[in-house]
């Protein structure tokens, strides 16, 4: 009998030995969950630095792919999507129906790292960088 309850204790205390309770991440979500939760700002644009180009402009993605940015008096129109490339790197697409006013941003970006309130992208190919942040 005294085997018996050592075993089940073994047994109990490996079982808990297993069990691993994490807390949420902001990893956990999709590049589409986060980036279509509410308006994004452009905290900093690099190379040829265009923030101030940038800097007054809020940029919403919908869940449809379409994309919209307005500084007030401006408003610009467009499409996103996102896919993941065969090193499981998420590649973030704009393309914004004026061409020629935001020509950096109509490529296709590296996200570099994201969370539920800030995203880093990195132009495919290139050293050039930007970061938007949840408002």
């Amino acid at each position: 009998m005294k085997s018996a309850k050592c075993f089940a204790v073994a047994l109990l205390f490996i079982s808990f030995s297993f069990t691993n309770c994490s807390e949420d991440r902001d990893y956990l979500f999709t590049t589409n969950e986060i980036i279509t939760q509410g308006s994004w700002d452009v905290e900093f644009f690099v190379n040829q630095d265009k923030t101030a180009q940038y800097r007054n402009y809020t940029f919403h993605f919908s869940g449809n792919g379409s994309l919209q940015g307005t500084d007030g008096s401006n408003t610009v129109k467009g499409s996103w999507n996102v896919i993941r490339d065969v090193d499981r790197t998420d590649l973030l697409t704009i393309n914004l129906n004026e061409h020629n006013y935001m020509p950096e941003l109509n490529n296709t970006w590296n996200v570099k790292s994201k969370g539920t309130n800030v995203f880093n992208f990195q132009l495919k190919g290139s050293n050039t960088e930007f970061r938007i942040r949840k408002l």
